[in-house]
C-alpha cells in the first residue's frame, strides 16, 4: 500500500457513471460516503495529494469524468493530451467541487438506515457512458471503449454467508482474523479501522473493504 495522505482531501468517484460523488476531508469520511454510495453503484476513492492517482483511468474515462461532472462536452475536433485531462479533473476535485460537510455521526446514521445487503434492490444498470458511444467520435482515435459484457446469473448466497472467493471473500477472512487477534473485541469503530487497514495492507481497495466489512458486521454478535 502506498503512503497515502489519510487526513487530506479524498475523491469519491462513481466508477460506472464516471462522475464525482463527493470530495471528503480525510480517509474515514471518504470511506463512510463510499459505504453509502456503493449500495447502488461501484465506487472508488483515493487521496488528492498528487495528480497521479487519476492515471488509473483511461484517457476516455478521464474525459467522461470531466464531462459528466461539469456538463460541458468536449469540443468537437479538439484533442487534449492525457496529461491535460488529468490536470483538469484534478483541478475540479481540489478547487471547484465543494467538500462534503457531513460529520462521521451523520454518515453513520445514514448507513444505519440502509437495508441489509440481501434486501437491497440491486438492479442491472448500464453505465451512462456506455450508452453514449456517439460521443467517442470527439476523442482521439487511440481511445478505446469497452463493450458491456453480459453477466451470467449466479445463485444468490444465503443471507449472512461469506463470499466464497475473490477480494470480497478475503475481506471476511481478514475480519475474522483481526477480531480473533483482538481477543474477540466488540465490533466497533476501533475494530473497523483495524480491519480496513489490514485489508488495504493486503492490496484490497478501501471501498471494497468497507462495503464487505458492513456485510460481515451484520453477521457478528
Amino acid at each position: 500500500m502506498g503512503k497515502y495522505d489519510f487526513q487530506g482531501k479524498w475523491a469519491i468517484i462513481d466508477r460506472e457513471a464516471m462522475k464525482f460523488v463527493a470530495i471528503a476531508n480525510g480517509h474515514e469520511l471518504a470511506t463512510l460516503i463510499a459505504d453509502i454510495a456503493s449500495v447502488e453503484t461501484t465506487i472508488v476513492s483515493f487521496p488528492l495529494d498528487v495528480q497521479r492517482h487519476f492515471s488509473h483511468f483511461s484517457a476516455l474515462e478521464m474525459k467522461m469524468l470531466h464531462k459528466n461532472t461539469t456538463g460541458i462536452p468536449t469540443v468537437p475536433g479538439s484533442v487534449l493530451s492525457y496529461g491535460s485531462t488529468i490536470k483538469d479533473c484534478y483541478d475540479l476535485a481540489v478547487n471547484q467541487i465543494p467538500v462534503d460537510t457531513r460529520t462521521v455521526f451523520e454518515l453513520n446514521a445514514e448507513i444505519a438506515k440502509l437495508p441489509p445487503p440481501e434486501e437491497s434492490d440491486h438492479k442491472t444498470k448500464t453505465p451512462p457512458f456506455l450508452t453514449k458511444l456517439s460521443d467517442a467520435q470527439n476523442y482521439p482515435a487511440t481511445s478505446t471503449v469497452k463493450s458491456a459484457i453480459p453477466k451470467v446469473p449466479r445463485a444468490a448466497a444465503s443471507p449472512g454467508a461469506a463470499p466464497s472467493k475473490g477480494a470480497t471473500g478475503k475481506v471476511w477472512t481478514i475480519a475474522d482474523r483481526v477480531r480473533a487477534e483482538s481477543g474477540n473485541s466488540p465490533v466497533d469503530k476501533t475494530l473497523r479501522a483495524k480491519i480496513i487497514a489490514a485489508c488495504e495492507a493486503e492490496g484490497i481497495n478501501a471501498g471494497t473493504a468497507a462495503t464487505q466489512y458492513g456485510k460481515w458486521k451484520a453477521t457478528q454478535s
